[in-house]
């Protein structure tokens, strides 16, 4: 008969069954979840954090910066198109002008093109705008030369000019792209870190669940009320649950507040500055060919009222009311002027039209495209410190989702140890 081999105590199937061993694998297995879900809430954290430096870092700069390189790009050719109509020499001004609103634009295009990241459709556009805008320069000082020359191939170079200035998939199409992909990741931005939240509520939740049976069956073999450590480790949880909502309900409610007040604004600034140079360019084109029928119509004057009043409409501060109120005033005295500069076409007057806008109309032009740069920062201002505040509920944030479990845990350890103790 063989003789059986005893067993080392350690490997002995009762050990396992004892009540100290119990206790161990209950806090073994709640600090396991805590540790899981200080995994699942820095996750969240991460995607509030990185959606808020999006906006703040990419998203409203680049919209703004986008914004002042059409801003550029209009000046420049408004006050080109008031040298070529001159036909002279000595309009020193508005050569000025457009020299210092080229010599921007590339400053700004390098701006629009670090704050967008890696979005390849921006990029394309924007490559297509810094090909297009020496392009644009070297044809714009052709246009001129020739025109001193009497030579009729001046207004086919300015006309061309105008072509990759407005026309189809010209520097202000591109831009608009770059705007339309910017306002797309802004929507992107609002919607990030649901799922990394809802991930972390689950882990977090069933951390909780786990943990107040832990302390039921401790009650009932211990015969002790409380473990004041498990208690505690409860409170670390809900308290992280609680800290994680709120900072995701008041992160989506500071950015709703940037985009309602102040990039709504932004963005119908952008169009309706797009579109007034559009008014402009229509203009001249309608004058240096001598066709009624290529003048803006007045549905076009229209379209750009109606972005004014929806402007001051959605102004909310006084400072905002005042820029919006004085662009509109601008806009109404450059309108009045581009309705006699029609009136003088329409009496077959080139020449009076010519003298109009060169004069009164560029200066009532530049003045409305000036002060588009007001109403910029206003709403730039809002912008800032609505993500401002976004990004301050996040300033700890980061360290608590993963400080409160791993101090959950520990106290679960703690409090478990105590009552195993009482067995020795």
């Amino acid at each position: 008969m063989t003789a059986s081999v005893a067993r080392p105590s350690w490997l002995s199937p009762d050990r396992f069954r004892t009540t100290p061993a119990r206790l161990r694998t209950w806090s073994t297995v709640i600090s396991a979840l805590l540790i899981v879900a200080a995994i699942f809430a820095s996750f969240a954290t991460q995607a509030f954090i990185s959606s808020v430096d999006q906006v703040e870092r990419s998203t409203g700069p680049v919209l703004i910066s986008t914004q002042r390189l059409v801003g550029s790009i209009a000046e420049a050719d408004a006050a080109n198109t008031a040298v070529f109509l001159s036909g002279t020499a000595t309009d020193r001004q508005q050569q000025s002008l457009f020299e210092n609103a080229i010599s921007r634009a590339p400053q700004q295009l390098e701006d629009v093109s670090t704050g967008i990241g890696e979005d390849p459709e921006s990029h394309e556009a924007l490559k297509r705008v810094a090909s297009q805008l020496p392009e644009y320069a070297r044809l714009a000082e052709r246009a001129r030369t020739a025109n001193l020359a009497g030579d009729p191939t001046a207004v086919v170079d300015l006309q061309r000019a105008f072509e990759l200035v407005s026309g189809e998939n010209g520097m202000i199409d591109n831009t608009r792209i770059v705007t339309s992909r910017t306002q797309a990741g802004f929507d992107d931005d609002l919607s990030a870190g649901y799922l990394e939240w809802i991930g972390a509520m689950v882990a977090l939740a069933v951390s909780l669940l786990v943990l107040l049976l832990a302390q039921r069956n401790l009650r009932a073999r211990t015969r002790r009320t409380f473990n004041i450590p498990l208690v505690l480790a409860t409170f670390c949880v809900i308290g992280l649950a609680i800290w994680l909502s709120l900072a995701l309900v008041g992160r989506q409610a500071d950015l709703q507040s940037a985009q309602s007040e102040a990039y709504d604004s932004i963005a119908l600034t952008a169009e309706l500055q797009t579109l007034a140079f559009e008014y402009k360019t229509s203009e001249a084109l309608a004058i240096i060919n001598e066709d009624i029928d290529v003048f803006p119509s007045e549905e076009s004057n229209s379209v750009i009222e109606d972005r004014l009043d929806s402007l001051l409409t959605s102004a909310d501060s006084t400072r905002e009311e005042g820029a919006v109120a004085l662009l509109k005033a601008r806009w109404d005295r450059y309108e009045s002027t581009s309705s006699k500069v029609r009136s003088a076409l329409e009496a077959n007057g080139t020449s009076a039209a010519r003298s109009l806008a060169i004069t009164e109309g560029n200066a009532d032009f530049n003045g409305f495209n000036t002060t588009v740069e007001s109403v910029l920062l206003a709403n730039r201002d809002q912008f800032n410190d609505s993500v401002a505040s976004a990004s301050n509920r996040m300033r700890w944030l980061r360290l608590g989702a993963i400080f409160l479990p791993m101090l959950a845990a520990l106290l679960t350890l703690g409090g478990y140890q105590l009552r195993i103790n009482e067995y020795w």
